[in-house]
């Protein structure tokens, strides 16, 4: 799955039965990416996290992030271009 689509929504689900994390796309509810090397959920929790920021994912509200794009909405605040 590609993370980079524009539009792309994903939700935080924790694994069943498990310590680990699952990231899925909202429209597909296809897996993205999975957080399971840790035995501690919040640990997993976090890797989630970066993960997402690190993808260029924001909050959209609960448990959901959306892909940000500041080039579509034409929003730099968070750059630093120049």
């Amino acid at each position: 799955m590609n993370a980079h689509n524009e539009g792309l929504r994903v939700t935080l689900i924790p694994v069943d039965n498990q310590a680990g994390t699952q990231l899925r796309n909202t429209s597909t509810n296809e897996i993205v990416e999975e957080f399971i090397n840790n035995e501690n959920q919040q640990e997993n929790l976090k890797a989630a996290q970066v993960w997402l920021a690190e993808h260029g994912f924001v909050h959209a509200g609960g448990s959901d992030y959306r892909k940000y794009d500041p080039l579509m909405t034409g929003d730099t605040s968070f750059s630093n271009y120049e």
